[in-house]
């Protein structure tokens, strides 16, 4: 493996973008998508790719069961219901920030008397 291509794998390992690696390793904005992607199938890249993830990975203790663990309360985060100061129930967008003020959760709200007499 050459400097270019130790230099695209450091890029690489930062996001794993393998286009703007090529850009930062010194491949030409034109052509570093397809650059990116030959330099993922050379094979003195694939194995250095997977020594510098498995040291990674044992240095951060990422297993299987903490990424499931991560992506399940992403995934519950996401689905819970909110419901706006007009009383419409929408999804939380995890992305927005405004969400936080607007909204509240559904099961903090108070709940109207709908008793007989309320009825016209």
């Amino acid at each position: 493996m050459n400097d270019k291509h130790a230099h695209f794998l450091a890029e690489y390992l930062i996001d794993q973008n393998a286009t703007r690696a090529a850009i930062a390793a010194g491949y030409s904005k034109k052509t570093a998508r397809s650059q990116g992607s030959r330099l993922l199938t050379n094979a003195d890249i694939q194995i250095a790719l997977r020594e510098q993830l498995e040291q990674l990975s044992s240095e951060l203790k990422i297993t299987a069961t903490n990424k499931r663990r991560k992506l399940w309360s992403i995934a519950q985060f996401c689905s819970e219901l909110m419901e706006a100061a007009d009383g419409e129930l929408k999804m939380r967008n995890p992305r927005s920030l405004s969400d936080l003020r607007l909204f509240r959760p559904k099961f903090q709200k108070e709940r109207p008397n709908y008793s007989m007499n309320s009825i016209k």
